[in-house]
């Protein structure tokens, strides 16, 4: 694996935006924050084409003590759900075995992420639908939805595990501290 095969985010970034000039339209990029602690940083990215929602990507970064996530593991985090927006609204280059950007294939090689647990519950995937938008919210969405209805004290709704506009309307609900 050469990390020359996997285009930068700054690269998917610049073709989105001209192309979104080709059609005369104004290509927005919206990130938000949606969990920070000392060592954990979790980022929403949107992708607007003027008042249209065409992808949305998250990404979780964890500080390290070597490569890019030893120094700069909160930018990472924000530049890699760029990256994750972008390949969702279709910019993941032109070899589909080769959608992680470059950055996220950096992390992967000097093994910046922590080990994951062992999880008993399948693996959702679910293909975007013709706006972009997924209809089901994706693993590391529903895990913070259920860590923070732990934090909170309240149970876990499975109709948000269902649905990627409920879950993150629930999201955003209990991070402005509503318990139930």
């Amino acid at each position: 694996m050469s990390l020359e095969d996997y285009e930068p985010v700054a690269a998917r970034l610049d073709r989105w935006l001209n192309q979104c000039g080709a059609r005369e339209v104004t290509g927005r990029v919206i990130t938000e924050l949606l969990h920070r602690t000392d060592d954990v940083a979790v980022f929403k990215c949107e992708l607007w084409e003027d008042n249209v929602l065409v992808a949305v990507g998250h990404a979780e970064d964890y500080r390290s003590g070597r490569g890019p996530t030893s120094t700069n593991w909160f930018e990472v985090a924000e530049t890699s759900a760029v990256g994750r927006a972008l390949a969702n609204a279709g910019l993941a280059g032109s070899n589909p075995d080769r959608r992680p950007s470059r950055e996220e294939m950096q992390k992967a090689t000097v093994g910046s992420r922590r080990p994951q647990e062992p999880r008993n519950e399948p693996i959702r995937t679910v293909a975007p639908q013709n706006s972009g938008r997924r209809s089901q919210p994706t693993e590391k969405m529903a895990g913070f939805y259920r860590k923070l209805c732990e934090e909170r004290g309240c149970d876990v709704d499975p109709a948000a595990l269902e649905d990627f506009d409920l879950c993150r309307s629930e999201i955003d609900r209990l991070k402005g501290g509503s318990p139930a």
